[in-house]
C-alpha cells in the first residue's frame, strides 16, 4: 500500500512541475522584444559609440542629430513596447493583434533610422 501511494506521487509531480502554457500574445510580445534588442538597441548602441562627425580620412563618425533622432525613436519604441507587455500580462487572452502589428511596424520603421556601419579600410 505504501509503495503505491509513493509511486503515485511520483506519477503525479511531473504534471505539477510542468510549465504552464504561455499565450500566444505574450510570445509574441518577447519575440518583438528580442527583435528590438537585435536588429535596433543593438546597432543604435554601437552606433553612439562612434565619435562625434567629422573625423579625419573619413572614419566612420556619429553625427549628433540623426544620433538624438534614434534616441527619440529608441524611447518611443521602449514605450509602444513596454504598453504591449503590460497589455499582454493583464489580459493574456485578449486580442493584441493590432497592437503587435503597430510595435511591428513602428520597430520596422526605427530599424530603417539606423545608419549603416561602414568602417573605412586602414
Amino acid at each position: 500500500m505504501r509503495r503505491s501511494t509513493i509511486m503515485g506521487l511520483l506519477l503525479l509531480l511531473p504534471a505539477g512541475c510542468a510549465a504552464p502554457a504561455v499565450p500566444a500574445s505574450q510570445r509574441a510580445v518577447t519575440a518583438i522584444e528580442l527583435e528590438y534588442v537585435s536588429r535596433f538597441l543593438t546597432p543604435v548602441m554601437a552606433y553612439s559609440l562612434l565619435p562625434l562627425c567629422p573625423q579625419p580620412g573619413n572614419a566612420a563618425c556619429r553625427d549628433p542629430a540623426t544620433a538624438a533622432a534614434l534616441n527619440d525613436r529608441q524611447k518611443r519604441l521602449h514605450d509602444t513596447i513596454v504598453a504591449l507587455r503590460n497589455f499582454s500580462d493583464a489580459s493574456p487572452a485578449a486580442d493584441a493583434t493590432t497592437l503587435i502589428a503597430k510595435a511591428r511596424r513602428e520597430l520596422n520603421a526605427a530599424e530603417a533610422l539606423v545608419p549603416a556601419q561602414t568602417l573605412a579600410p586602414r
